[in-house]
């Protein structure tokens, strides 16, 4: 007769859930869903930025900080550039490896946000949050689609600058040198690094460490280091990127196409279903299922964010803390989206 005490119950795989157990159930997960995409190819602008790319070809690497495809129409990713020059002279054309990577990358950070997560809620909460992140659908095009690599490394150098700061190691040149380099690299990347930038300076100001306010100008010195790159070094400047018909739009028009922009996030994430990698639809007026009902909705969210933080308080205020943190972050990047819609 078999000792039921030997018996293994599903239970045993997941409790007690540890960090080596969550991050190997996200790199398995990970790994399965996304398999798939390791033998597609290269599509759409995957051949303007790697394969029919002259600039991937030259010897003179500084050619990847001036102008060229990465760097042009308001858009200056030169470390995009960089990445995907290493990438093409070790595996030329052969797509298979710039899938690999690009998923592994997406694991990484995942692995990131479950570690950043776990500072501020419990664990379990953590880990399901984290692979709403590495699963959900909306997150395919950066995953799965090479040209949007740079999704994955303006995430991992920012993610990776939040943990060195929230680390319980001590504080020393090295460590600020790393969160220096990572958060200004995260911006070299894509320009919406600059969310991770301002979490970094909010967070060491709100949690009050020592020397929060000489940390702070540090942190704030990366726009200014960026901008001497760019403008000073590059001479790429700021310019409208006119790439998509709400970039011909008048101001106005603009604004009366937010909610319904910052609506189709929320609906996708909770519905996503006729998903699209190229947006290029815009409202032209201020009808009710067009910009009243969305505005409705989008207030209805950031109040029952409101609401859900006070019942937090109320209960917990650790968790509230926390969840704070991640309110505050979405509320930014919402601003940052609108700042970018009126922008281009």
């Amino acid at each position: 007769m078999q000792n039921q005490d030997n018996d293994i119950s599903l239970k045993d795989y997941f409790v007690p859930l540890t960090n080596a157990k969550a991050i190997t159930f996200i790199i398995l997960i990970g790994l399965i869903v996304y398999a798939n995409a390791l033998f597609n190819g290269f599509v759409w602008d995957d051949f303007a930025f790697i394969l029919n790319n002259l600039d991937l070809r030259t010897t003179n690497v500084f050619q990847l900080f001036i102008m060229n495809v990465f760097n042009n129409g308001g858009y200056y990713r030169p470390l995009s550039a960089l990445y995907f020059y290493v990438l093409y002279h070790i595996f030329g054309n052969q797509a298979f490896y710039y899938h690999l990577i690009q998923v592994l990358l997406h694991i990484v950070n995942t692995g990131f946000l479950f570690l950043l997560l776990k500072k501020f809620v419990r664990k379990p909460i953590a880990f399901f949050s984290a692979l709403i992140f590495l699963l959900h659908p909306i997150q395919v095009e950066s995953v799965v689609y090479i040209g949007a690599t740079q999704s994955e490394l303006f995430t991992i150098f920012g993610l990776g600058g939040l943990l060195q700061i929230m680390s319980n190691k001590k504080d020393t040149i090295i460590k600020w040198v790393l969160v220096f380099i990572s958060l200004l690299f995260s911006i070299l990347v894509k320009e919406t690094g600059i969310l991770f930038l301002l979490m970094a300076i909010i967070y060491i100001n709100v949690t009050r460490e020592n020397k929060y306010l000489s940390k702070s100008f540090l942190l704030g010195s990366i726009v200014f280091i960026y901008c001497v790159i760019r403008l000073g070094i590059s001479k790429i400047y700021f310019e409208k990127a006119v790439t998509s018909p709400i970039s011909w739009l008048p101001i106005w028009q603009r604004i009366i196409n937010i909610p319904s922009i910052l609506f189709y996030y929320i609906r996708m994430f909770f519905f996503p279903s006729k998903m699209a990698i190229d947006q290029l639809w815009t409202i032209s007026s201020t009808g009710f299922s067009q910009f009243y009902l969305p505005l409705l909705i989008c207030i209805g969210f950031i109040v029952g964010l409101y609401f859900g933080g006070y019942y937090v308080y109320r209960n917990d205020q650790k968790i509230f803390i926390g969840t704070s943190f991640s309110r505050f972050g979405f509320c930014l990047g919402w601003v940052c989206s609108c700042s970018c819609f009126l922008w281009i």
